[in-house]
């Protein structure tokens, strides 16, 4: 097969990280790969190792939150997408794609209509929430289902954005899955360095992700650490992660809230890591403490890999992964007496958080390991092409 994929950054975060795993499973299988991007960035150097083609375009239609909230940036996009679909149909002339994959519902779907014209499949990967556009999405929602033979969702969550006619005829659940060799061959000294750095001689738990106060939850976190500090004087916390740029006061602001709730010392912050695998699997609990919807959330999913008990918020996508007091525990989202709660509950029962930890390991590898997704997405693609 020949797949044109359509990606909306050029970064290495989880939406890009699931794009070099796919891509580097269809190379290696045989297939040819080409990808567009918005512009230059590490992802596109990393495609490029793995034998995937790129193309980037500047007026890739991408809907960044900035460009809606304007006169000027509506225009801006509108223009896009029209210089998008001149150049786009020259690509798919020029490369011939069996089935045009676009990875995420950022993407104004302008693409679909050529490659229906040109006789060419469409997959529409939808990744993240659109419940906030309000009464701009049915209509966007329509759109994106004119536009695809099939969309594709990462979790029940994001398939319940669109209507029981629209899931019956086009929607598909397919939860994103991870490689088991991204977790084998972890440094043992990495990580029994990175706990002398943050844990001491006590638990560690921690929460990994973009810094971004309200919708990731951190500050939840925090004043979720300050309720048990003193009944867990030896426990420590992590925050993993770093913020976009533009939100730094996001994180002077939660460094503020960890001094004035007497939290020095038993707080600390990673910042980026390059090898995030290294922190998580210093962990003893791993938090996801998001108060917005995960649309599934691949930090939860590598600490399960990684045998770690999770505390998850009851939103979104999160409850299809965490089992509730078998593989991990549900709160709900932005409940700081909650979280502290089940923090002390498995502080206080190490064998317990143990015990979910090893059901989590299991529940990754029979559900959500990347053979899975993989399989699935490329039975998609076969079914979608021989329509």
């Amino acid at each position: 097969m020949k797949i044109l994929v359509l990606h909306h950054v050029a970064d290495i975060y989880g939406a890009s990280q699931s794009l070099l795993r796919l891509t580097s499973g269809l190379v290696r299988d045989g297939h040819a790969v080409m990808v567009v991007l918005p512009e230059q960035g590490p992802l596109c150097a990393a495609l490029a190792t793995r034998g995937v083609g790129v193309t980037v375009r500047p007026d890739l239609p991408v809907l960044h939150r900035n460009r809606l909230t304007s006169p000027a940036g509506v225009l801006r996009l509108l223009r896009d997408a029209r210089t998008f679909r001149r150049g786009i149909t020259e690509v798919m002339q020029s490369f011939h794609p069996d089935v045009i994959h676009t990875n995420t519902g950022a993407i104004l779907p302008v693409a679909g209509a050529v490659a229906r014209r040109l006789g060419i499949a469409r997959i529409q990967h939808l990744r993240e929430s659109f419940l906030d556009f309000g009464p701009l999405w049915p209509p966007y929602r329509a759109w994106l289902v004119r536009s695809a033979d099939r969309i594709l969702c990462i979790s029940g969550f994001v398939a319940s954005m669109f209507t029981a006619a629209q899931r019956s005829r086009a929607v598909q659940v397919i939860h994103n899955g991870i490689p088991r060799e991204e977790f084998e061959g972890i440094d043992p000294a990495e990580v029994a360095a990175f706990r002398a750095r943050f844990a001491g001689d006590g638990p560690l738990i921690g929460v990994a992700g973009r810094i971004k106060l309200v919708r990731k939850g951190q500050d939840v976190f925090v004043r979720a650490a300050a309720r048990i500090k003193d009944r867990f004087p030896s426990a420590r916390f992590v925050v993993i992660g770093s913020p976009f740029t533009g939100n730094e006061s996001h994180l002077d602001t939660l460094k503020d809230m960890v001094r004035e709730l007497g939290l020095e010392g038993r707080v600390g912050f990673a910042g980026h890591l390059d090898r995030p695998l290294i922190g998580l699997a210093a962990l003893d609990i791993s938090v996801m403490a998001s108060v917005q919807p995960e649309p599934l959330g691949n930090v939860t999913i590598e600490s399960m890999a990684l045998g770690r008990a999770v505390i998850g918020t009851r939103i979104g996508g999160t409850p299809e992964l965490i089992r509730d007091g078998e593989t991990g525990l549900l709160v709900p989202p932005g409940d700081d007496t909650a979280m502290a709660d089940a923090m002390a509950r498995l502080l206080a029962d190490p064998g317990e958080a143990a015990a979910m930890g090893r059901r989590a390991r299991t529940h990754y590898e029979n559900h959500l390991a990347f053979d899975t997704f993989y399989r699935n997405l490329v039975a998609v693609y076969h079914e979608v092409i021989r329509r």
